[in-house]
């Protein structure tokens, strides 16, 4: 029978929302937890914080690793002790509503059943990711994530979506309880630790930001299923920097975001899309030029030009698979 781990990942000491995520766990029976601590030094916990699991493990690194570092030991120590344990990856400051654990679990094997393997992971919604919600609502998946030949979720086809509110059709109502998606994060998904075999681990080279992306996106690459549980609901404590930064200003997050939030979160998804999700270079170097050209524009504009700078640096170091992980850090 198989053994259920939840893997979380905690830095920059946030016990304020994994204290709270902790006790939430501790109501699902028979749970065994394992906290990746990425450099916190703030770790209060005591033994009432973690009695209720059946097994919990601390792995503790001196300094910040990265989320695909840190996500990546995890993931193995768990396929160390457990070959066949179903593992729900977490972040931080998810908090499960109640019922979650056991909805993804049964969401989990109904899948396996009804496409008869187990290349499997089942993803619970997140209210504060706006592209879930809205897949989930029913809109198109290609007009909602960046997909194809888009760089960066620029493309004019996505632009076409803007301009002609005609082509932004709903999906079919009877699949928004199947919806299958070429990628997903962390926070919330569950799978077979067996899945590893046939994945890899975390690309530790991204170290932070699109390395999700990634991971995830290879199980669809050799024909496996992510797919979303709306019933499992999980909601995010601390809302993401794009999140918090959106709606304060009319200029692109590109140039005034933090440099290495821009830098990572660039550099990485651009390299992601070239290895997973383009189909053909050529479209996406045309998309890349134009908007390259728009945000140069704005950077003018607004005088925003180091800004424009970062960003440009991260957009070559992407083309190129450059990972100087050394750039850019606080």
């Amino acid at each position: 029978m198989s053994e259920y781990y939840c893997l979380i990942v905690t830095y920059n000491n946030r016990w304020q929302f994994l204290s709270r995520v902790l006790e939430r766990l501790g109501e699902n029976v028979g749970l065994n937890v394992v906290v990746v601590n990425n450099g916190s030094t703030d770790f209060p916990e005591t033994q009432a914080s973690v009695l209720n699991f059946n097994t919990y493990k601390r792995i503790d690194f001196t300094e910040n690793v990265g989320s695909a570092k840190a996500y990546g030991e995890g993931l193995k120590y768990i396929r160390n002790v457990c070959p066949d344990a179903i593992v729900w990856m977490i972040d931080d400051d998810n908090l499960p509503e109640n019922g979650a654990f056991a909805i993804l679990k049964e969401r989990l094997f109904a899948e396996e059943s009804l496409h008869g393997h187990q290349n499997i992971m089942v993803l619970a919604l997140r209210p504060s990711r706006n592209y879930l919600t809205r897949i989930v609502a029913g809109e198109n998946i290609e007009k909602v994530l960046s997909y194809g030949n888009d760089f960066l979720g620029f493309s004019f086809k996505k632009l076409a979506y803007k301009l002609l509110p005609k082509l932004n059709m709903k999906i079919d109502s009877s699949r928004t309880n199947s919806i299958t998606l070429p990628y997903a994060p962390y926070g919330g998904l569950m799978f077979r630790s067996g899945v590893i075999d046939k994945i890899g681990y975390p690309d530790e080279r991204f170290f932070v930001y699109a390395d999700d992306f990634d991971f995830t996106s290879r199980l669809a690459k050799i024909g496996g299923e992510i797919i979303i549980e709306p019933r499992a609901v999980v909601h995010d404590l601390e809302l993401s920097w794009q999140s918090t930064s959106a709606n304060t200003s009319k200029l692109p997050l590109a140039l005034r975001g933090s440099p290495f939030r821009v830098y990572y979160s660039t550099r990485n998804f651009i390299f992601f899309q070239k290895q997973r999700l383009v189909k053909s270079q050529l479209a996406f170097a045309f998309n890349a030029l134009i908007y390259i050209l728009y945000l140069s524009l704005r950077a003018a504009l607004s005088g925003k030009f180091a800004g424009f700078a970062v960003f440009l640096n991260a957009v070559i170091d992407g083309w190129r698979g450059n990972f100087d992980n050394s750039k850019y850090r606080p």
